[in-house]
């Protein structure tokens, strides 16, 4: 389905895609590790071909810097936060990713490409599991159903996407349980592994020292066994000589020792492991001898990322407010719909957002993206006040056939008084408040094919014929002419005396109908 609406629309529906792709192979991943960690490593080892290349890169950064970027700019242009329960549901999703997702990028992207730390499954676990575990897989629902949920509004108009529905449903819910079960079974691998070596070093430094810590002063040099000993302040036995740069034995086959990359011992200051490093290099990133202090560390990174995003949001509110105070100062224009309803607003909001705050129902299918028709109304007074329609706008009234005076609600802001009168008039669900509907009720809007079926000389007929024999004429017609009309795929919309109206397209094209 091609992208439609403005550039702003466009920008932050592709970006969408680009995040939701990269989510839904990395979630795909995780499901691997139901298999082995050997087999999540070699598809993340595929993936980072794609990701990690120069043009996958670029194109992975633009797209988390633009999607939420778009969002604050939608949200800062607001007249009113009264919205439909799913677009708000989503839009409180996706204010919660960046706090976890942030922070996750520190400490695996930014860690790697700047600071030249291993990122791969069997560190990460390392770190995570089990203490970080519930916040990993918060994010994990979190960004899915974020993405779920964007992806079922834009493609629900689309005939092809009604016919994959359950296939799609049963995909998006399959898919975050297995990532979520693969990231459980092999975060608990990993943590039985390090408790292993941890108890062989125990095992081994007691044996040979009877309870000594190594050769060296500073008690954490090889023992005859070559495993290092445990200490307290290194419970899991991840030192090694010196710098703690020793190489990784027999006994440590996943490399969770200190090896030639230094990510030694976690600690609760260094919660993914990235090494004991000296007091001026925490997170072990410098060489065996002392290293300058980096200017900024990981851990920096880490807890000031995500308040960088949250500070922008509270710019976007705080434009909104703003906007909102110096609209009760302007002057007010009057909006009157044909069913007697009179709405008082300042100008700048769209024509659907004054129905939202007015709380006039107002049908809007695709939620106010100019995407569907439904929200339409017919300008009856106030028209040549109008901006021209723009690009995205006159692309959806050329596919309805739209005359002159055919506007969307979501797209004009009114400049003075209107008359208006709703094409499509809204359905409210009883016990829901006005404005707040999801828009199913409002139906979908589709082309279809229409069989009319009359009855050629019926008045002749009847007047000819006994009433039983007329009634018995038509049940049998009716009921011929609808086995057919249900075997192509179409249904009866209603009987009219002697004519029947059928209806074909539902599960189709119109031009297959």
């Amino acid at each position: 389905m091609t992208p439609t609406g403005d550039w702003q629309q466009k920008l932050r529906l592709i970006s969408g895609l680009v995040l939701f792709t990269f989510a839904g192979f990395h979630f795909f991943n995780h499901a691997l590790g139901l298999i082995s960690l050997e087999a999540m490593q070699q598809f993340q080892d595929w993936r980072h071909v794609v990701t990690r290349s120069a043009a996958g890169g670029l194109v992975l950064v633009a797209a988390i810097i633009t999607h939420p970027t778009m969002a604050l700019i939608k949200l800062a242009r607001r007249s009113t936060l009264r919205m439909p329960l799913w677009e708000a549901t989503q839009g409180l999703l996706g204010l919660c990713i960046p706090f976890y997702l942030l922070q996750h990028i520190a400490v695996s992207r930014i860690a790697h490409d700047y600071f030249g730390a291993t990122d791969d499954y069997k560190y990460m676990l390392g770190g995570l599991w089990p203490d970080l575990a519930w916040a990993q897989s918060i994010l994990l629902l979190i960004v899915w159903t974020h993405g779920c949920m964007g992806m079922h509004y834009w493609l629900r108009l689309s005939a092809g996407y009604r016919k994959l529905f359950m296939p799609l449903l049963a995909l998006a819910v399959m898919l975050p349980m297995l990532g979520l079960a693969g990231f459980s079974v092999a975060g608990r691998q990993v943590a039985a592994d390090k408790a292993e070596k941890a108890r062989q070093a125990a095992a081994y430094g007691k044996k040979s020292y009877s309870g000594g810590y190594g050769e060296d002063s500073g008690g954490y040099g090889a023992d005859s066994g070559g495993y290092g000993a445990a200490k307290k302040s290194d419970p899991y036995g991840y030192g090694a000589d010196g710098g703690g740069y020793g190489a990784a034995k027999k006994s440590d086959p996943y490399g969770y020792g200190a090896d030639s990359g230094g990510y030694g011992a976690a600690k609760k200051s260094d919660p993914y492991g990235y090494g004991e490093g000296e007091e001026d290099d925490p997170y072990g990133y410098g060489s065996p001898a002392k290293a300058a202090a980096p200017a900024v560390s990981v851990e920096d990174i880490k807890q000031n990322l995500p308040w960088l995003f949250y500070g922008l949001l509270a710019l976007a509110f705080g434009i909104f407010a703003g906007r909102q105070a110096l609209q009760l100062r302007l002057p007010r224009l009057t909006v009157r719909y044909a069913g007697g309803q009179t709405a008082r607003s300042p100008r700048g909001p769209t024509l659907l957002e004054i129905s939202r705050s007015r709380r006039i129902p107002h049908a809007s299918i695709c939620g106010g993206r100019g995407r569907c028709s439904t929200c339409r109304v017919h300008v009856n007074e106030g028209v040549e006040g109008l901006d021209p329609p723009s690009a995205a706008e006159a692309a959806t009234l050329a596919r309805v056939q739209a005359g002159p005076n055919i506007r969307l609600a979501c797209q004009i802001r009114p400049g003075g008084d209107l008359d208006v009168s709703q094409m499509v008039p809204p359905i409210t669900v009883p016990g829901q408040k006005a404005g707040y509907g999801s828009g199913e009720a409002d139906g979908i809007e589709r082309d279809m094919a229409v069989l009319f079926l009359d009855v050629r000389g019926f008045t002749a007929m009847s007047a000819e014929k006994l009433p039983y024999d007329v009634v018995h004429i038509l049940n049998h017609l009716f009921e011929a002419a609808g086995q057919a009309v249900r075997a192509h795929g179409g249904w009866i919309d209603k009987y009219m005396g002697d004519g029947m109206m059928a209806v074909f397209g539902r599960d189709c094209e119109v031009g297959e109908a």
